[in-house]
């Protein structure tokens, strides 16, 4: 059997069959430094650029590009890098331990590999990884696809609102969030033109899924996590690791089939970041859904050179902050200018010119992440979170996370399950829900940050009554009634999720593969019934009807067209309405470009079910859906319409532009699932790349048992004849799980 020249002694390991390290280790620590050099090992050049991209370093390295562009906008804004020193300074003592030895393990690795191709290409240096390092890599993997989604939408709506857009828009996108913003208070709001262009975001959120031990069909809780993001990447986000710790004594027994009697971890995780975003302990198990918590604000900001106003004429000073940034192929570097302050960055520069009747007065954005600053108190209370022993712990751990908003969906071996969600969610003025932009001015004199929400309001649930929690990007308010969630995500998946599984008596693994795996869409079912009345009928709408109220599991070819057939009508309906508000050509690019519809789509969604009639009565939706039928039908000839998707795996260096024979990337072929069912497949469109995602991994855990079941498309290696490269992409298709290390009996079958 191999080993690792470990810090102590030898690391003996296997790999399985997509290439994925089992180990046994010493210490926790002895593990952390094993899962450090596997990373490095295996995929070195990919954390490398996940790390300069981290530091504003995308332009320099790529070019200019509206993607690169994006990148470097968001990390210097928000000042990624700006407090390392004092996070990591404020790592608790078992912490740091841990991840010094991960730091350790993964520079020894990557001196081992040596310096891959792509950087020498780059003319990029190996980088050794430190704590701030670890520190800095959580901020990217929790701001990019996750918080940014939040951002976008709320930029989304300042662009808007800065360009009058009419009040039934605001309304139809908002709801009851848009009743307390004052456009004549915040008057004239000037934005970048760089601001306008600055949207990242996945929208499509994840799944988990805990029962009880009541519930459970083996009579122990299960858990299932899948979390949805842009995948389509050879290798992929995801890294599986399994490792068991045993004393120096049990070393030369290596590998047993007899894990109740060890300490072990296993999951799935990121490389970079030493600990599981999926897995599991012998007594618990966890995985982590979106939360859509409004954790980022936008306010505006009454400024004059080098100050900001708060009250009626309180002026407080700014901070002057100056990045120079390169760009590839240029000699000189770009100059980006921010202004900081307690609340926040002021978005624009503060030059003596203005719209507004003072002409040193500039009403400018003003951004603010709330847990930014307290990326160490995350690290800390993962880290307790994954070595607690009782379910009550857990969830004390998670209340300390401030940086990222997610929902911790557990399940403990005494059968107890539930939720909680985590970050921090400003005190705001009453009637501000945070989806909007609000007068800074009207904030606190003295310009400093808001409290937090009490921790009375966060969102807990234990023991449901039901013995099930399925969390999939829903609205969760906090007990006392506080609206955390201003932009929650349709309930389709939740609501199908939910149909599948309530009703059984008893659920088991089987149960929750089944689920996961299902393909209905529930928005079609919804709305073709509605919606067909007030079209023309036709052969093609009576084919959809018909499809929609079946829909025959699994699909066929024929099923999967109507699937794109109902989706673009949705997107064209969209588009349809937002023309009827907007400039055509700004509707267009909101839709194609900005996903608009993805932020939005519940409250649309509300509208395009008739139940806002003083918006949108059954004559208006009639109309919109004469202009829109048309060219739903157009875009079933369209080869780069993206429902149902069809896609290639792409290497993540080259991205599919190499020579098919060198087996890098794959051809394109047909994405189970769709937008909005379990199994969940969409694109978008980001600086004309498309980004598909869907479920990055899926896990399978028994309480009762040890051990555990996966599934993730693409092995471990980055390296073409790595180990594992791109290997698991049948198993994650087709509904297939492999077991981690230790894991016995017969695998999770889907129906």
């Amino acid at each position: 059997m191999p080993t690792l020249s470990g810090p102590v002694g030898p690391i003996p390991f296997e790999r399985d069959p997509l290439g994925y390290p089992q180990v046994v280790a010493r210490s926790h620590a002895d593990a952390a430094w094993a899962q450090g050099w596997f990373h490095a090992t295996d995929r070195l050049a990919t954390a490398q650029l996940t790390l300069q991209i981290a530091r504003g370093r995308a332009m320099e390295l790529l070019g200019d590009g509206s993607v690169p562009r994006l990148l470097d906008r968001f990390v210097h804004l928000l000042d990624f890098s700006g407090d390392l020193p004092e996070q990591a300074a404020a790592l608790d003592g078992p912490t740091r331990s841990l991840m010094e030895a991960y730091c350790a393990g993964f520079n020894a690795g990557a001196a081992k590999r040596g310096r891959p191709l792509v950087l020498r290409a780059l003319g990029l240096k190996v980088e050794a990884w430190t704590l701030e390092t670890v520190l800095l890599t959580y901020r990217l993997l929790a701001f990019f696809g996750l918080t940014s989604m939040q951002l976008s939408a709320e930029l989304t709506v300042l662009e808007l609102m800065a360009d009058r857009a009419p009040d039934r828009l605001m309304r139809l996108l908002l709801g009851d969030a848009y009743d307390a913003l004052d456009r004549e208070e915040l008057g004239e709001i000037e934005l970048p033109d760089w601001l306008r262009l600055l949207r990242l975001g996945f929208m499509g959120g994840s799944n988990a899924v805990a029962v009880s031990a009541a519930r459970s069909a083996s009579g122990s809780a299960l858990l299932e996590g899948d979390p949805h993001l842009e995948i389509g990447r050879f290798p992929p986000l995801g890294y599986a690791f399994h490792y068991e710790v045993v004393g120096e004594a049990d070393m030369a027994q290596t590998f047993t089939s007899d894990l109740a009697n060890r300490d072990y971890s296993q999951g799935v995780g990121v490389v970079g970041w030493p600990l599981l975003t999926s897995g599991r302990t012998p007594s618990q198990a966890w995985s982590y859904t979106y939360a859509h918590a409004d954790h980022v604000d936008v306010i505006i900001e009454d400024c004059r050179p080098g100050q900001y106003r708060r009250g009626e004429d309180t002026w407080l000073p700014l901070t002057r902050r100056e990045v120079a940034v390169r760009v590839r192929g240029r000699k000189t570097p770009e100059t980006w200018v921010f202004w900081d302050n307690p609340y926040g960055t002021v978005v624009g520069g503060l030059e003596a010119t203005s719209h507004s009747s003072d002409p040193l007065t500039r009403r400018l954005p003003c951004v603010r992440w709330m847990g930014l600053r307290q990326t160490a108190r995350d690290v800390n209370a993962f880290h307790a979170a994954v070595r607690s022993t009782t379910f009550e712990e857990s969830l004390a751990a998670h209340r300390e996370v401030a940086t990222i908003a997610v929902a911790l969906v557990g399940a403990h071996e005494s059968g107890n399950i539930g939720s909680i969600q985590t970050g921090v969610v400003d005190q705001r003025p009453p009637g501000w829900s945070g989806a909007g932009p609000w007068p800074g001015w009207t904030l606190p004199a003295d310009g400093g940050a808001p409290s937090p929400l009490s921790e009375d309001s966060r969102p807990v649930c234990v023991d449901p009554e039901e013995g099930i929690f399925v969390s999939a990007n829903v609205r969760e308010d906090g007990p006392d009634g506080h609206m955390w969630c201003t932009l929650p995500e349709p309930t389709y998946r939740y609501d199908r999720l939910h149909e599948l599984l309530a009703p059984k008596e008893q659920i088991s693994l089987d149960d929750l593969a089944s689920a996961v795996y299902d393909e209905h869409d529930l928005s079609a079912a919804r709305f073709v019934p509605l919606w067909a009345p007030l079209l023309p009928q036709s052969p093609e709408l009576t084919r959809l009807s018909e499809w929609a109220a079946t829909q025959p599991q699994p699909p066929s070819p024929d099923d999967r067209q109507q699937l794109g057939l109902f989706h673009a009508l949705h997107t064209e309906l969209v588009r349809a309405l937002l023309s009827s508000e907007l400039d055509p050509a700004r509707a267009d690019r909101f839709v194609d470009e900005l996903s608009l519809p993805l932020y939005f789509q519940n409250k649309l969604d509300a509208a395009f079910a008739l139940e806002r009639p003083e918006l949108l009565d059954q004559d208006g939706l009639r109309g919109l859906l004469a202009e829109a039928w048309p060219k739903a039908l157009a875009r079933m000839d369209d080869p780069s319409w993206w429902a149902p998707v069809e896609e290639p795996f792409k290497n993540i260096f080259t991205l599919g532009k190499e020579p098919a024979l060198l087996g890098l990337s794959t051809r394109a072929f047909p994405w189970p699932g769709g937008p909005v069912s379990p199994l969940q497949a969409r694109v978008m469109t980001l600086g004309g790349e498309r980004m598909p995602g869907g479920p990055g991994w899926r896990v399978l855990f028994d309480l009762g048992k040890p051990g555990g079941w996966y599934n993730l498309a693409g092995g471990a290696s980055e390296r073409r004849f790595g180990p594992g490269y791109g290997k698991g992409l049948d198993e994650w298709a087709t509904g297939r799980f492999l077991p981690f290390g230790g894991t016995e009996g017969p695998a999770p079958k889907k129906s």
